[in-house]
């Protein structure tokens, strides 16, 4: 919900100050500041248990073979995914004004956190694989619709869709990498996730 508010008062600074970029990037500095704090002063690790010191190479390949499977499947998508830069520089293109992108971009994350908490339960009862298909298979949808139409509209459907895809694919891809893994070897296997590509939105 803050990736929604952010772009909500990017755009109000905007609207108060036109043509003042550097005083929106002053702000956003704002929240951040704020969460360290709290991080520093709230924040409190849960005891964990020591482990045995392993090497890198031992972590590397140590994982497993359906790990490894399911790498190579995250780090294919991770191809295909373009930052989400090129699909704001689409909304500029069908004639949405630069004031107006961070109000498309509140589409994709409004829905992106309403259907997360449920879309995770889904997820937790169905089981992962159908919805990993479900989101790549509607990403796919999505960007076909931002090839094929140029307009407002399909725009909009398209970043309204991109957060469906988002919330298909977050918790779920998160959460079968941990199925596959023990709790001491949850961090190096999201570390080598991450080393094969970041997820659409990153």
């Amino acid at each position: 919900l803050g990736a929604a508010l952010g772009p909500v008062l990017a755009f109000t600074r905007r609207s108060w100050s036109p043509g003042q970029i550097r005083r929106v990037f002053v702000g956003a500095s704002i929240p951040a500041v704020l969460a360290v704090l709290v991080l520093a002063c709230f924040v409190r690790s849960p005891e964990r248990r020591r482990r045995t010191p392993r090497s890198l190479l031992g972590d590397m390949t140590g994982l497993g073979g359906p790990v490894y499977r399911f790498l190579a499947v995250t780090a294919g998508f991770s191809l295909a995914a373009s930052s989400m830069a090129f699909v704001l520089l689409r909304a500029g293109q069908v004639g949405f004004s630069a004031a107006q992108v961070p109000l498309v971009y509140v589409v994709y994350n409004v829905v992106y956190a309403a259907l997360s908490w449920p879309l995770g339960r889904l997820s937790d009862r169905t089981g992962r694989r159908p919805i990993l298909f479900a989101a790549y298979l509607w990403f796919a949808a999505c960007y076909l619709l931002l090839a094929w139409q140029a307009s407002r509209i399909a725009v909009l459907a398209a970043f309204a869709g991109l957060g469906v895809h988002s919330a298909l694919l977050e918790g779920t891809q998160r959460s079968m990498l941990a199925d596959y893994v023990p709790a001491d070897q949850r961090a190096t296997a999201y570390g080598r996730e991450n080393l094969g590509g970041p997820a659409f939105g990153a």
